[in-house]
């Protein structure tokens, strides 16, 4: 589940294969693990943010894919500045999902004392 209406994937062709580049709650996770990405970092937008929240979009669609020829990919990508708001997007719109109250006949209930 991607952000409200917002941005769900994003698709393009590179060397004359198809690619979609898609986050769900388990690929959010695993990106802050592997890619140490987390939600303060996004709005810095610094260099290797931007390329390891691309390279981590990858990883639904397309786990097998190298780290070089992501890198590759991203060298080649015209408007980086628009594509990462629209990665930022869709992580948030993932990772904020994870923190929603569950189904309401399948939710736990808790309490402090």
């Amino acid at each position: 589940m991607a952000a409200e209406k917002g941005i769900e994937r994003i698709r393009f062709e590179y060397k004359g294969a198809p690619y979609t580049l898609e986050f769900d709650r388990d690929t959010v996770t695993r990106a802050e693990r592997t890619y140490g990405i987390s939600m303060n970092d996004l709005g810095e937008a610094k260099l290797t943010t931007m390329q390891s929240l691309f390279a981590a979009s990858f990883v639904k669609h397309h786990p097998k894919v190298s780290r070089s020829l992501i890198n590759e990919m991203w060298a080649t990508m015209g408007d980086k500045v628009g594509l990462y708001a629209a990665l930022v997007e869709m992580y948030g719109g993932v990772a904020s999902s994870v923190l929603e109250d569950g189904d309401e006949g399948n939710r736990t209930d808790w309490a402090s004392e």
